[in-house]
């Protein structure tokens, strides 16, 4: 999104802009919302809630301990996975480097070789 302002002579308004309309993107059409009816919706949803969680503090309170579970179930599956696939990959190296090692004691290849292959490099950072 981007923010435009716009003023003539007689008003001024400022709107968000889709951002991929504003890039000139093929697929996205005009379109746009204007600053004041963005600040009356949040402002009246922001009633709404407060609202709600003043009549019902304690269902307010069980929903946002639901919610931060369910954010924090999330989180933990994952770095789950994450660690999974990192550690798969700790066990794939360490195959290789198990192969490299029997090729330099079966002579397959040079110790010059086996050095080169075997040395510790910084490793690049993944996207």
């Amino acid at each position: 999104m981007y923010q435009q302002r716009y003023q003539t002579d007689k008003r001024r308004q400022d709107c968000y802009i889709c951002g991929s309309y504003k890039k000139r993107t093929a697929d996205c059409t005009a379109h746009f919302i204007r600053t004041d009816l963005l600040t009356a919706g949040v402002t009246e949803n922001l009633r709404k809630v407060t609202s709600y969680a003043a009549r019902h503090e304690a269902r307010f309170m069980k929903l946002l301990t639901e919610q931060t579970e369910d954010g924090s179930k999330r989180r933990n599956a994952a770095k789950k996975k994450e660690l999974e696939a990192a550690e798969k990959r700790i066990a794939e190296l360490s195959a290789i480097f198990k192969r490299l090692y029997e090729d330099s004691v079966t002579g397959r290849i040079s110790d010059e070789r086996f050095t080169e292959l075997s040395a510790t490099t910084k490793p690049s950072k993944r996207n």
